[in-house]
């Protein structure tokens, strides 16, 4: 690691490690992140250029630095034209994102129902926004839900920090009534897709045998 890109990371990490150590609760943890956040945002050369890489399946991640005791973590994702999430929280994991390079938009959603609990929870589209290098949105529980596509021509970059990682996100699918119901929760990132395609392949009630 060159110097530069050390020292960029060993500040981030000393600031927030101290700002975090006098908070009580996760909007002060995600504002402490944001006041930290654009040391990381206004310049690429700290991101070394094995975490840049993007990938023609999915968007990527790569961790770059968790915090031994404190947990917190922080994770750079890279984007190809037109990639991007599903529906989904961070499961009750509090988070800051930043863009870093390129435009990504973020599509909130609002709680419109809760049934009985966080597992029948139902969200609703709500702001859009196109964030460009250095535009930041802070993540706190329970609220949080969103979904980020990169709509530039090239890849772009994302820095994320989570208050705990891996993540568990719950993903979110659509109702057909403009809300989205709880699909997945329980599970990593990497575990996400492979549920989504075993549920699409399995019959409906109507299909199953006799």
């Amino acid at each position: 690691m060159k110097r530069a890109e050390k020292s960029a990371l060993d500040e981030f990490v000393t600031e927030v490690s101290k700002g975090l150590g006098k908070v009580s609760d996760a909007d002060e943890a995600t504002r402490v992140v944001q006041k930290t956040i654009p040391r990381l945002l206004g310049d690429r050369a700290w991101l070394a250029a094995e975490h840049r890489n993007p990938s023609a399946r999915e968007f990527t991640r790569s961790l770059i630095y968790r915090h031994p005791d404190l947990g917190f973590a922080v994770v750079a994702t890279v984007w190809k034209p037109g990639q991007g999430t599903p529906v989904h929280d961070h499961g009750g994991v509090w988070g800051v994102e930043g863009v870093l390079e390129g435009t990504v938009r973020v599509i909130q959603y609002d709680v419109v129902e809760t049934e009985h609990s966080d597992e029948e929870i139902r969200i609703r589209q709500g702001r859009r926004i196109e964030a460009r290098p250095g535009d930041i949105e802070r993540l706190v529980p329970p609220f949080g839900h969103h979904r980020m596509v990169n709509v530039s021509d090239t890849p772009a970059t994302t820095i994320h920090v989570f208050g705990d990682y891996p993540l568990k996100p719950r993903i979110y699918e659509d109702k057909g009534d403009g809300t989205f119901g709880l699909e997945i929760q329980g599970e990593h990132w990497e575990e996400i897709e492979a549920t989504r395609e075993k549920r699409k392949a399995k019959p409906s009630p109507d299909q199953q045998p006799n």
